[in-house]
């Protein structure tokens, strides 16, 4: 095949597709897999290693496991923390608000759960609502 035929046959390949974010996209995730793979292997051989190095102390080699362990724990974990911690950034606040005999308002609970006794005044007085 020539050059141009090559060049043309890859245009079309990638035309044909979803589209060159797509497969960025694909590749990033295959990409991450792997990852996922080598810490597990990478974990395995850290504790390896340690033991070697240590002539079979057992302390080491628990200790070694132990923080292998935590690595691949968040090597696995981290798209989940992620999104965890992006559904929390992205919620709204939920804000109740009390009409004020003087004309205004107050605020009696913003975003999260009210404890048990409910929701608290903002207005530090110490009234419930």
């Amino acid at each position: 095949m020539s050059t141009l035929q090559l060049a043309h046959h890859g245009l079309a390949v990638l035309a044909a597709g979803d589209g060159i974010l797509d497969w960025g996209n694909t590749k990033v995730a295959e990409l991450g897999t792997f990852f996922r793979g080598f810490s597990v292997v990478a974990g395995i051989g850290f504790v390896i290693f340690q033991a070697l190095a240590s002539r079979g102390a057992f302390a080491r080699i628990i200790i070694s496991g132990l923080a292998a362990g935590v690595f691949i724990w968040i090597v696995w974990n981290v798209t989940d923390l992620r999104d965890r911690v992006d559904r929390e950034v992205r919620t709204p606040a939920a804000i109740r608000l009390q009409p004020d005999p003087g004309g205004g308002a107050r605020v009696l609970a913003l975003a999260g759960a009210p404890d048990a006794a409910g929701p608290r005044c903002s207005s530090g007085d110490g009234r419930r609502p």
